[in-house]
């Protein structure tokens, strides 16, 4: 894993390859979810009740259930490409010289990390939530929302993390060499 944190070039590659699949994952699940609307989707996963699911749920019809059941297809891989996405730029924007351990691995590099696996357990309660509609437990709606919750605050912290780490380069860069 230290090789690799240190080969700029691979960082880079792993960036960008991670990056446009990021994005073109992005903008198939969008396409998929876009008749549902994506404020309807971002409430069914912050909801943290079953009622509040199952109005959510009647609200967009079998047909609206369907559409979003299909986009679990690329759901389950689109937490590799965003993972491994934040994961390349943080490697690749941090500071090279923080005055830690020689070696060790920054403890911050694991928040892309739980963020994917947050958005896994997420999905796969999603496919509970709806083979248990109508009778969905409150502790699987409180469950699957907090899943999605911490998902979305872990990607949160992990991009401003990347954006602390550019404003730094842009900043050194600015000042100049002896400046």
């Amino acid at each position: 894993m230290n090789r690799l944190l240190q080969n700029r070039r691979m960082l880079a590659y792993g960036a960008v390859i991670s990056g446009i699949l990021y994005v073109v994952s992005q903008a198939a699940i969008g396409m998929i979810l876009d008749p549902l609307g994506a404020p309807a989707v971002l409430n069914l996963q912050l909801t943290f009740t079953a009622a509040g699911v199952n109005e959510i749920l009647g609200s967009w019809g079998d047909a609206g259930i369907a559409t979003f059941k299909k986009h679990f297809y690329l759901d389950f891989l689109h937490p590799l490409w965003y993972g491994s996405f934040l994961f390349f730029l943080m490697a690749l924007t941090r500071p090279l010289h923080t005055g830690g351990r020689e070696g060790a691995i920054p403890k911050y590099f694991a928040l892309p990390v739980a963020a994917a696996l947050f958005d896994l357990a997420e999905n796969f309660c999603e496919l509970a939530l709806l083979g248990q509609s109508p009778d969905i437990s409150e502790a699987l709606a409180f469950f699957t929302a907090s899943c999605s919750l911490i998902k979305w605050s872990l990607a949160g912290v992990s991009i401003l993390i990347v954006a602390a780490f550019v404003i730094r380069i842009v900043i050194v860069r600015l000042k100049g060499p002896g400046r």
